[in-house]
């Protein structure tokens, strides 16, 4: 990360204000997800103005966060009394002052504008002559509107939003650095539990990631800051805050691979390290009764599979505050009571605590309706379906479940997206296998985690997708879609290992013809790419080492040795691109494609393999233009491709460091620029090239240029649905090619 000193320049020429920032909670008018995301963060916020929050210098930035919030969720008359109420108590406030100008000129109240304008400039002038006043001031100003980036709504893409963090906790330090000497012992406190709360934040991102080594970085630094508050701080409220956000930073799920105790917390904090519980009893000291500490609490007891006591401290949670701010203690507590339903085998015990598990679902989500509240709520239904005694009930169940995992893509801000498709996956089993299928493979695409990946992959996917393969009497169209699953998420996860050594498990069970039968097809029908070319023949090493029967090893011997004929012959190498056959008909109505695609000749054999046949399988049924493969013979070239721009719904620019020297693609480009708004186009980066400043008005970037690409996919596809399309992968595989009901709005391509 860039050092913090980075930053100090901006705080010389501040602009203030919170409503001007770029953040995602300022970006025009809110979206359904993005306004339910709003009110969840504002009824979390409130409280503490006038609780944890209320005699700290803090509580300013606090304050003019939930004004933004209330500015931006149309309730403009209280974020104004909390602006004015910033002022009251903090004179030189610069962003309440800047947003109480802003608020007002926007209501066409210019006179009352143009006074916190001038009050504003007054203070300005006034803070020049006195440089340690001025310094104080301005640093308060940028720490505000980092604590504010700090808060800002989700965003769907991980890596992004561990790239915004990671800015955030940088502008945090600088202004930190920036005020040195003259800051207040209480402020220095306040700003550094922030920070170390930013870290714990941090962290878990780079967790999601599966970034272990900067996940343990960012628990070492969140230790760091908070070691200020918990070492010596007077006021009480404050240290146990701090010992909570420690106990936070230092959850996690007891099946990850141990890692290495870092340098700060093995020399001051070892032992909580071990047992993060002794964070939580040392907060609960302090302040007995804390709703937040016993819920945080709870949710450790539950991730160490210490159900009853988790329940223990979540029902004393919630005791202390029924409200709203404690939904993570009703979404906890119903978890629990799910798997202690799981656990038993009491027909009476089992229902009683499928009951309280619903009951406590339904509040959290009445609180907080988001994702995980409302899959939680399918999860038990699939559980009560599981275990129902008539076929009625088993049915019932079953719907309920399915409509609830529906609803929790339909509200999809991008949070544990993996699980809500492989619970949906596992509640499909049963009712259509092959749509089940394709939302295990979302599952695994849309997750950093190895261990789940592996998880998803040798216990649901490649047997049930075998398996459906033999009950269908091994029809090719089946054939090929497992074929080209197979050798993608070898690529994407960079090794075989995974794949193939769970198809040599599978082998020694049942399924060796049908395994064989697979890599014949990969054999004769895959490119000889190097990437793709080296995790098959990786692939032929592990399963040498499985048990084939006579006849069936001769049969793997005689593949491996043509899949090593054709890398080695020129005359294959030679060959040209295969066709890739698109779908008849675009899903965006009104077109004729639903991309098209504008790329330079190095990467012709990218969005061959890659980009055309993951965008054009059944499962996606997208169908591109690509103009070494669309443009008709005879008709000239540039002509028929400005046409096809203008019939296609999207464009896809193909974004490398060649790009800007290609003459034809910035020639497409201007065409499609003048065709297409910037809302219909995005550009796929399989480099580190900057982007050239006029193309930076594309805000859609999916970035293909690192390891962990397989999630970019289900965006990209997402984005290229029409909004009418269904959100996910349902009950036939009609409906797994009519995904992303989240999608941008549909185009009509003749208006363009």
């Amino acid at each position: 990360m860039a050092h913090a000193s980075a930053y100090i320049p901006d705080l010389d020429n501040l602009t203030p204000g919170l409503l001007d920032l770029p953040l995602a909670v300022n970006r025009g008018d809110l979206t359904g997800i993005q306004e339910a995301q709003a009110k969840r963060k504002l009824n979390r916020r409130i409280p503490l103005i006038t609780r944890e929050l209320k005699d700290r210098p803090i509580c300013h930035g606090n304050r003019n966060y939930v004004g933004m919030l209330h500015y931006r969720l149309q309730e403009k008359d209280k974020a104004i009394i909390c602006w004015e109420k910033t002022v009251e108590e903090d004179p030189t406030n610069l962003n309440a002052i800047k947003d109480l100008c802003t608020a007002y000129a926007k209501l066409g109240d210019h006179n009352e504008s143009s006074k916190w304008h001038t009050h504003l400039e007054d203070i300005q002038s006034k803070l020049s002559g006195k440089p340690d006043e001025e310094k104080l001031v301005n640093a308060r100003c940028q720490f505000e509107q980092a604590f504010a980036a700090c808060w800002d709504l989700h965003t769907q893409t991980w890596s992004k939003g561990i790239m915004q963090m990671e800015q955030t906790v940088e502008k945090l330090r600088a202004a930190l650095e920036y005020a040195g000497g003259v800051i207040s012992q209480d402020e220095k406190e306040d700003w550094c539990l922030a920070i170390g709360q930013a870290y714990e934040r941090l962290s878990h991102r780079h967790k999601r990631s599966n970034n272990i080594p900067q996940y343990i970085n960012s628990i070492d630094m969140a230790a760091q800051y908070l070691h200020l508050s918990m070492s010596s701080s007077k006021h009480t409220l404050h240290m146990a805050e701090a010992w909570g956000v420690l106990g936070n930073a230092l959850t996690y799920n007891p099946t990850d691979t141990p890692t290495s105790i870092p340098g700060f917390i093995d020399k001051k904090y070892n032992k909580y390290w071990h047992k993060p519980s002794l964070c939580y009893d040392k907060a609960l000291d302090l302040d007995p009764g804390n709703a937040w500490v016993l819920g945080n609490y709870g949710h450790l007891l539950y991730m160490q599979g210490e159900y009853s006591a988790a329940i223990k401290k979540l029902d004393e949670s919630i005791t202390n505050d029924p409200s709203a701010s404690s939904w993570f203690s009703y979404d906890i507590l119903s978890k629990a009571y799910t798997k202690l339903a799981r656990n038993t085998d009491d027909k009476c015990r089992q229902e009683r605590y499928q009951r309280l598990a619903t009951e406590y679902s339904q509040k959290a989500y009445s609180f907080n309706p988001n994702p995980r509240t409302k899959s939680q709520r399918g999860e038990i239904a699939l559980d009560m379906a599981k275990s129902s005694s008539t076929d009625q009930e088993k049915k019932y169940f079953s719907l309920q479940a399915l409509g609830h995992f529906t609803e929790s893509f339909e509200i999809q801000d991008g949070m544990d997206i993996s699980d809500a498709h492989f619970k949906q996956g596992k509640c499909l089993l049963d009712r259509d296998r092959w749509s089940a299928v394709q939302s295990f493979k979302m599952a695994i695409s849309t997750s950093c985690s190895r261990s789940y990946q592996e998880r998803i992959v040798s216990k649901y996917l490649l047997p049930n997708y075998l398996d459906h393969y033999k009950a269908e009497q091994k029809p090719k169209n089946l054939l090929a879609e497992l074929a080209f699953w197979i050798t993608d998420a070898c690529v994407q996860q960079q090794s075989a290992t995974l794949i193939f050594e769970n198809l040599g498990k599978l082998a020694q069970r049942k399924f060796q013809n049908e395994i064989l039968d697979v890599m014949e097809y990969i054999v004769l029908n895959q490119p000889t790419v190097i990437s793709v070319s080296g995790m098959i023949t990786a692939g032929f090493i592990i399963l040498r080492k499985t048990s084939f029967k006579r006849y069936n090893y001769k049969r793997l011997q005689n593949l491996e040795s043509q899949h090593n004929s054709r890398i080695h012959s020129s005359i294959f190498v030679s060959t040209s691109l295969p066709d890739n056959v698109p779908p008849e008909k675009a899903q965006n109505p009104n077109c004729e494609c639903d991309f098209y695609v504008i790329t330079p000749s190095e990467w012709t054999r990218w969005v061959q393999y890659n980009l055309l046949a993951g965008m054009e399988c059944d499962f996606y049924s997208l169908k591109g233009y690509y103009q070494e493969r669309d443009t008709p013979i005879g008709k000239m070239r540039l002509k028929s491709q400005a046409e096809a721009i203008k019939k296609s719904a999207y464009i896809l620019i193909i974004h490398s460091e060649s790009f800007s020297d290609h003459r034809e693609c910035q020639h497409l480009f201007e065409i499609a620029c003048q065709a297409k708004p910037a809302s219909r186009m995005a550009l796929l980066k399989l480099d580190n090239t900057a982007i050239a400043p006029h193309m930076a008005h594309i805000e859609q970037i999916f970035d293909f240029s690192g390891y962990q690409t397989t999630s970019r996919w289900f965006d990209l596809a997402k984005f290229l649905m029409p909004r009418s399309c269904t959100a996910t992968a349902t009950t036939t595989m009609t409906s797994t090619k009519n995904m992303a009901a989240t999608a941008t709005p549909v185009p009509n391509c003749d208006t363009d």
